[in-house]
């Protein structure tokens, strides 16, 4: 609050805010621009989210949550969140109707299902290789 009113975050502080917690920014230095891209796309969906109000609502997974409760979420991520996303975009093997919903959903998703995904991989492989 600044002066009784609802301080408001703009669309630009909120990219950057994603790009330097979700490792864009290092991305970028390191001159990995197709990874950085690939963020990026992403992170401007995020951002969509992170200049609503508190009070506003965010359907994720036909499921209306408050915005601020997706705000905290989103801001969890971090690189590793950020490949993972990349990854559910890529090897999804059904067609995506609304590619905003899901990168939504898989974004909140993300800090809680991606240990899981990874266990469940590596299991699988093991099992697969006969290790």
């Amino acid at each position: 609050m600044e002066d009784g009113r609802k301080k408001i975050k703009s669309y630009k502080s909120c990219l950057e805010e994603l790009r330097e917690s979700t490792g864009y920014n290092e991305h970028m230095k390191l001159g990995n621009k197709i990874v950085a891209k690939t963020f990026d796309e992403i992170i401007k969906v995020l951002a969509d989210v992170m200049v609503l109000n508190a009070e506003d609502t965010v359907t994720i997974n036909q499921t209306k949550l408050p915005a601020y409760v997706v705000q905290e979420r989103f801001r969890e991520l971090d690189s590793l969140h950020m490949e993972y996303l990349v990854n559910a975009l890529s090897e999804n093997e059904s067609k995506i109707r609304n590619v905003r919903a899901f990168i939504l959903t898989a974004a909140y998703n993300a800090p809680s299902n991606m240990d899981a995904y990874y266990t469940a991989l590596v299991s699988y492989d093991m099992r697969v290789g006969g290790y």
